[in-house]
């Protein structure tokens, strides 16, 4: 794995790959999984919160089309 961390591009690594390179840099086991956790509450937080604005823009479109349906 180390090998592939210098020839891989740092864009493209996953969970695995940071994992490892923590590992190497000589981070202990329980603050890399700490550090996976923590990623994996922000992108649940991430993910809800476009979610939520997704949803908030589709209500106003669908507000404002039976505005407009009741105003013809």
């Amino acid at each position: 794995m180390a090998e592939e961390l210098d020839e891989l591009p740092v864009e493209k690594w996953t969970d695995s790959h940071v994992s490892s390179w923590l590992r190497t840099i000589g981070v202990k086991e329980q603050y890399i999984k700490k550090l996976y956790e923590e990623e994996r509450k922000y992108i649940l937080i991430r993910c809800t919160c476009h979610k939520l604005a997704t949803l908030a823009r589709a209500e106003e479109v669908i507000w404002h089309r039976q505005a407009a349906s009741l105003h013809s």
